[in-house]
C-alpha cells in the first residue's frame, strides 16, 4: 500500500524503469524494501504523545543517487572512471579558443550590466552572505544576460530555474538549467558554501 500511494504522488516514480525503495531518514543507511523490514521499524519506533507511530522515510530510486548527495570522489570514480586524480586536474574549457575573442557586450550593454549589479549590491549594503536566496540575486543577472545574448543567434535557447532533472545516474532539483531546443547544454548550482560539492553536482 505504501509503495502504491508513494508512486501515485510523485510523477518521476511513474516513469518506466524508475524502481524505488525507502531509507530510514534517521540513519540514512537502513534500506526498507520489504514488508518485513518495514514492520520491524514500526515495532522499534515508540508512539508519540498521541499514541501514534510516526516514521520518516526518504525515497530513493534504484541505480540513481540524488544530485545533492554526490561528492567529488563519487564523480571521479563513478562518472569519470578515475581518469583524473582530483577535480582540479580536469581540463578547463578554453573560452577564447572555443568561442573566439569577440566582445560579448558592447559599451552600452556592459554599462547597463554593471549598473544593475551595483544596484543589487547597494540594496544588500554590499554584503554577500551564505544565504542561497541572497546569492541568487547576484547570480541571476549573469544567467539572464548570457541567455539573452545567445538567443540573438540561437532563439530556442531558454533559461529555467528550479528544474526537476532526471538523469541516467542521478536525479533532483537543479538551480539553473539552460536548454537549446530540448537539450540541456548547461546546468548550474547556486553555492556559497560546500563549493566542491556544488561542482560535483554539476559534473
Amino acid at each position: 500500500m505504501l509503495l502504491i500511494k508513494t508512486k501515485q504522488k510523485y510523477k518521476r516514480l511513474q516513469e518506466d524503469g524508475n524502481a524505488f525503495y525507502f531509507v530510514d531518514q534517521e540513519t540514512k543507511k537502513k534500506t526498507i524494501d520489504e514488508e518485513f523490514i518495514f514492520n520491524g521499524l514500526m515495532k522499534k519506533t515508540n508512539p508519540n504523545c498521541d499514541r501514534e507511530i510516526v516514521i520518516s522515510l526518504l525515497i530513493r530510486i534504484k541505480g540513481k543517487k540524488p544530485y545533492a548527495e554526490w561528492t567529488p570522489k563519487d564523480v571521479l570514480n563513478e562518472i569519470l572512471h578515475d581518469q583524473y586524480s582530483a577535480i582540479e586536474a580536469i581540463p578547463e574549457l578554453d573560452i577564447d579558443a572555443t568561442f573566439g575573442t569577440d566582445t560579448v557586450l558592447n559599451g552600452q550593454e556592459l554599462k547597463r550590466f554593471i549598473d544593475n549589479l551595483e544596484r543589487i549590491a547597494s540594496a544588500f549594503h554590499y554584503e554577500v552572505s551564505s544565504n542561497e536566496a541572497t546569492a541568487r540575486n547576484y547570480i541571476n543577472p549573469f544567467m539572464v544576460d548570457a541567455v539573452a545574448k545567445v538567443r540573438s543567434k540561437y532563439p530556442s535557447t531558454r533559461l529555467v530555474v528550479e528544474e526537476d532533472f532526471d538523469g541516467s545516474r542521478g536525479y533532483g532539483r537543479l538551480d539553473y538549467v539552460i536548454y537549446c531546443r530540448d537539450l540541456a547544454i548547461l546546468i548550474s548550482e547556486a553555492k556559497m558554501i560546500e563549493i566542491q560539492k556544488g561542482i560535483a553536482q554539476i559534473l
